[in-house]
């Protein structure tokens, strides 16, 4: 398990809230791990696809155990796409917590266009390693340069 699958669900706290809406755009949270890290802390995932089928997967599951005295958590992962929470229906939009991840986010100094190709395990050890990344750009960007020099 890595600290990056922690430090996601980290911010979800359940005694805050007990319904979160994710967007997530990179598809950090449609990962195994987290599910399986959300779900050993009580939260129910849902991902947010469909407008109908949610609509009535909410009003038949989770709106009863929200109006309940043990309402558990409840975490939504949505694809903000151009629209971001405002996809969401008017209620759910008033009565839950908003959570935005992304790589950008994660990882500032390294493209976005790469990290979205990478496997779960990679950004994980990326993750693991990001305290190293700027050093080692370093490095990498004073070898060009003497390379470059070298090379004239």
């Amino acid at each position: 398990m890595s600290n990056l699958e922690e430090h996601l669900i980290a911010k979800i706290h359940p005694e805050i809230s007990s319904l979160w809406v994710v967007a997530d755009g990179d598809g950090l949270f449609r990962n195994d791990a987290v599910d399986r890290l959300l779900s050993e802390r009580g939260a129910e995932v849902m991902l947010y696809n469909d407008p109908m089928a949610f609509r009535y997967r909410y009003e038949h599951q989770i709106r009863p155990r929200l109006e309940s005295s043990d309402p558990g958590c409840h975490v939504i992962v949505l694809d903000p796409g151009p629209d971001g929470f405002y996809r969401l229906p008017a209620d759910l939009f008033d009565s839950c917590q908003k959570l935005q991840v992304s790589l950008g986010d994660l990882f500032p100094s390294l493209s976005r266009r790469v990290l979205v190709e990478q496997e779960p395990a990679m950004l994980a050890r990326l993750w693991e390693k990001r305290d190293q990344l700027p050093t080692h750009w370093r490095q990498l960007k004073r070898l060009i340069q003497v390379f470059s020099r070298g090379m004239r």
